[in-house]
This record gives structure tokens, C-alpha cells and sequence, in this order.
């Protein structure tokens, strides 16, 4: 009878899984292809990734594909793509954790649905297929120049056979990781701002050690891959992979491979355990400050004012709602190594990179989905007011300020720090300018992409704005950005009438632009009806 329960058991888990993974992947495939315009960008990011990256390492490809079939032994290369992939899955699986990306909200119904067991393994396959599924197109067409090279189709196999290990284990230790830190997390009842300068100075942490260890394995090999990491753990493991074509198989390779094989079981069970406990858990309380403050002085001039303020007094209580800027947050750690590997540069390039960064985060921070944040109190707000204008200048206000706190408060003090007080005080009226311009101008990106639905997306559940339209609204602030200064520090160093003119005819065209954004936005948003949110 104990037997047969447990069977029944086995096999209800079993079908809750099936059924819950082909659910939610029905569910990604149709959220995509039914929008236009997301299914185009998924095409698109596979073209890039799949086809035009991997063409760029294509001599690299065919080289260790010609070196696996010359049995040359090309130790150091499968040991550094052994050891990328195990950073890269290890990334995925922690990031799988702690983003729980899924769509709809149906948690109640799948807790009382389907054993706690079940919605664990149902949910974490789910996540590690979509996110690997991303990296497939890659991998296949890197696989395809191996074969090309080699000229036949065991060594493209036998390079995916020594990566497989890797990668499972470094996706099971990420996803274990992953999850100890969203428990750890709920745990830890302090300052919310605490934990994200926390998370932050270990990205950056991570960054830059990885750039500067990098920069260390190949200084000065002439391209080469040398041997990684003391005692050769790596080498021997490849060694052991390709001991068909010529590598030498060591005790070494076999103790890294069980350590693989037993890293890839604790992570597994380990993630388990900790998702099933904060699924079943609900220890999510946080202490934040919810008592009311008076406006300060600067924010009572106009209702666009105060709404501003009320924007800054939200975010300041739940940081959380900044999670959108993730992405930036990972394309800006390039500056944060660049200013490590040279602090020099830091008086050189840093007052450029407060402006940029300033201006990019004055329309990022609140811009690019100026109606997602009030999806609970949409209808109430189209029904209500008679312009969303206020409401769109009072977030453009409000991420000026961000703004402004940080192109202003960090280009002047450096630019002041070389001595020149000319162009501190050039570069604030610009910082002023560029600011605005990037308030306005995301405002008419979140017209052109308003997201109303909500979703989890780096364990925050809201109306996100568009992950693609926020990226590359960054990529072109910086762009534009980058393109101004180049034209400020022209004048300064020559003040011709020709150098002003282009100038001011930059400031024209991004002020303008900025302008219809705002003008757009307003049109956009006091046109929609309710059938449309």
C-alpha cells in the first residue's frame, strides 16, 4: 500500500512538471510571436548572436577543429572555452534564480494545483530551458566552423561531449547560488538600498576581476591560449575530453570530471531544497518607510513638481523599482575597469562618463514606461484627468534629478580637479542641457513601446518597460552623448564661430527631439481608452 502511494505520488510530480513546463513555454513562444514587434527582435537578436557573432571567431573555429583532426592536442583553447562557459552558465543559472521571469499570474492556482515538489522542478527546467535556448543558435554554428575545420564530425562531437559536463554544472551551482542569495536576501531585513550597493559592488567586484584576469591569460601570448589556473586542473580535464585524438587522460582529468559530476548533484538538490522553502515560506517582509514627508520647498511650485517628488519618495522606499536598469547597470561595469586598470583616467574620460551617465539615467529612470508604474490606478488616472501631462512632466522632473545629481554632481568636481574653471562650468550648462534632452526623449520612447502587462523580471513583479527599447535608448544616449562632448571640447579648444554654430545647432537638434518626444508622449497617452490598457 506505502508503495503504491508513493508511485501515485511519483507519478503526479512527474506529470505536474510536464505539464507545467510545456505551459509555460507555450506561454513564452506565444507572448512572443504575438507581438509584431518583439517577434522581429527575437529574430533579429538570432541573426546577431547566431550567425554574424560566431562569424567573427571563425578562424578560431576551424583552427581547433584543423588542430583536433592533426591530433595536435589543442589543450589551452578547449581549457579556455571550458572555463568561459563555466562563467557563463554559472551567470545563467544564478540569473534564472533570481529574476523568476515567468508570465502570468497564476502562483495560487499552481501551489494548490500541483505538489511543491513538482512546481520547483516544473519551474526551474522551465527558466534554464528558456535561458539556454538563447545560447543554442551560438553554439551550434560555432560547432558547425569546428566541423569545417576538422573536416569530419567526430571532433565537433567530441568538443560538445567535454563542454556538456561544464555546462550542467556550472547552470546547477549558478541556480543553487542563485537561490541562497534571494533567500539570504529575505533573511536580511536591512536597508533595501543596502542590498542593492551590495549586489552592485560584487558585480562590479566580479567585473573587474574577470576583466583584469583576462587581461593576465592573454598578455603577451601572441594570441595563444596559454595553460590556465595552478596545477592545470583545466588542462587536465581537456586532456581527458579529447583523449580519443591524442590527449592524454590523467587521474587529474578523472577527479575533475567526478568533481564536475558532483557539483552538478549539489546544485540540484541544493536549489531544490532552498526554492521549495521559499515557495512554501512566505518570510517576505521588509520594514520600509511608509510614513508621509512633507514636500520640500524645491518640489511645491507645480503639480508637475510635487508629482516629481512623489516619483523620488517611491523609489527612494523601494529601490526595487529601478530593476529595469539592470541591463545599463551591466554596460556601464566597463567604465568601472577601465577607471581600475587605469585610475588616471578617472580626470581624463570620468567627467564625460558622469555627463553620459547622467543623461542616459535622466530618461531611463522613469521615462521609458511613463504609465506602467500606475497599471493598478490606470483606469482611475484616464478616467479622472484631462491630460497625462503633468503626470509625463512630473517624471521627466523626477529623472532630471537623478540626472542632474550625477552629471552635474560628478563632472564638475573632477572637471574642477584639472583646474579649469572655463570648462567645469561648460561642461554643467551642457550636463543641464543633455539631461533634458534625455528626459524628453525617453518619454517619447515609452510612448513608442508602453508596456501595461505585468511580469516578474529580476524577482520584481511590475510593468516592466521593453528590455530592448531601454537598451538601446542607452546605446544611443551614449552614442549622442559621446558626440556632443566631441563637439564641446571643440569649441573650447577653438572658439570659431563654425565650431559654435555645429554646436548649437546639436543642442537644437536634441533639445528638439526631446521636445517632440514630451509632445508625442502626451498625445499617445491622452488618446488611449481603456479597452487599449
Amino acid at each position: 500500500m506505502t508503495t503504491d502511494r508513493a508511485d501515485n505520488r511519483r507519478g503526479a510530480d512527474r506529470h505536474g512538471v510536464s505539464v507545467l513546463v510545456r505551459t509555460e513555454l507555450r506561454a513564452r513562444a506565444r507572448h512572443i510571436l504575438n507581438e509584431p514587434v518583439r517577434a522581429i527582435a527575437v529574430v533579429i537578436a538570432v541573426v546577431m548572436f547566431g550567425l554574424v557573432f560566431p562569424l567573427f571567431l571563425t578562424g578560431e573555429a576551424t583552427g581547433l577543429g584543423r588542430a583536433l583532426a592533426a591530433e595536435s592536442a589543442p589543450i589551452g583553447t578547449i581549457g579556455a572555452v571550458a572555463s568561459s562557459l563555466f562563467a557563463l552558465g554559472s551567470y545563467v543559472g544564478g540569473a534564472t534564480a533570481i529574476q523568476q521571469n515567468r508570465l502570468g499570474s497564476v502562483g495560487p492556482l499552481v501551489r494548490t494545483s500541483i505538489s511543491p515538489r513538482a512546481v520547483v522542478a516544473g519551474r526551474s527546467l522551465a527558466e534554464v530551458v528558456q535561458a539556454v535556448a538563447m545560447f543554442v543558435p551560438t553554439g551550434l554554428t560555432l560547432l558547425v566552423l569546428v566541423a569545417i575545420g576538422a573536416r569530419g564530425v567526430v571532433e565537433p562531437f567530441l568538443v560538445l561531449l567535454a563542454v556538456a559536463p561544464v555546462l550542467l554544472a556550472s547552470l546547477a551551482l549558478g541556480r543553487f547560488g542563485g537561490a541562497v542569495v534571494r533567500l539570504v536576501g529575505r533573511r536580511i531585513h536591512v536597508s533595501p538600498w543596502l542590498k542593492v550597493g551590495a549586489a552592485i559592488v560584487v558585480m562590479a567586484a566580479v567585473f573587474v576581476a574577470f576583466q583584469t584576469g583576462a587581461e593576465t591569460v592573454f598578455e603577451d601570448t601572441g594570441g595563444a591560449i596559454p595553460a590556465l589556473l595552478p596545477g592545470r586542473p583545466v588542462q587536465a580535464y581537456a586532456n581527458l575530453a579529447i583523449a580519443p585524438l591524442g590527449g592524454q587522460a590523467s587521474l587529474a582529468g578523472g577527479l575533475v570530471l567526478t568533481g564536475l559530476a558532483v557539483g552538478t548533484a549539489v546544485g540540484v538538490l541544493g536549489a531544490f531544497r532552498v526554492e521549495r522553502h521559499l515557495l512554501v515560506v512566505d518570510d517576505d517582509s521588509e520594514t520600509t518607510d511608509t510614513g508621509s514627508r512633507a514636500i520640500p520647498r524645491l518640489f511645491t511650485a507645480t503639480r508637475s513638481t510635487r508629482i516629481a517628488w512623489r516619483y523620488l519618495l517611491r523609489t527612494w522606499r523601494d529601490p526595487k523599482r529601478l530593476a529595469h536598469l539592470t541591463p545599463l547597470l551591466f554596460g556601464g561595469l566597463s567604465f568601472v575597469g577601465s577607471f581600475v586598470a587605469n585610475p588616471e583616467s578617472v580626470r581624463t574620460i570620468g567627467p564625460a562618463a558622469a555627463i553620459v551617465t547622467g543623461g542616459v539615467l535622466a530618461g531611463a529612470t522613469f521615462g521609458m514606461n511613463p504609465l506602467g508604474d500606475e497599471r493598478d490606478q490606470l483606469s482611475l488616472l484616464l478616467t479622472s484627468t484631462g491630460t497625462t501631462a503633468p503626470l509625463l512632466r512630473g517624471r521627466a522632473i523626477a529623472g532630471s534629478m537623478v540626472g542632474l545629481a550625477i552629471a552635474v554632481g560628478g563632472a564638475v568636481p573632477l572637471q574642477l580637479w584639472t583646474g579649469s574653471v572655463t570648462t567645469a562650468i561648460a561642461n554643467a550648462l551642457f550636463a543641464v542641457a543633455f539631461v533634458a534632452a534625455g528626459a524628453g526623449t525617453a518619454l517619447g520612447f515609452g510612448a513608442l513601446a508602453p508596456r501595461f502587462e505585468q511580469r516578474e523580471y529580476m524577482n520584481v513583479d511590475r510593468a516592466h518597460p521593453s528590455t530592448l527599447a531601454v537598451m538601446f535608448y542607452g546605446g544611443g544616449g551614449i552614442f549622442v552623448g559621446a558626440l556632443g562632448l566631441a563637439l564641446l571640447d571643440w569649441a573650447l579648444g577653438d572658439a570659431a564661430v563654425s565650431h559654435l554654430v555645429f554646436l548649437a545647432l546639436y543642442l537644437l537638434v536634441v533639445l528638439g527631439i526631446a521636445l517632440a518626444g514630451y509632445v508625442g508622449a502626451v498625445r499617445r497617452f491622452d488618446g488611449l481608452t481603456l479597452d487599449e490598457v
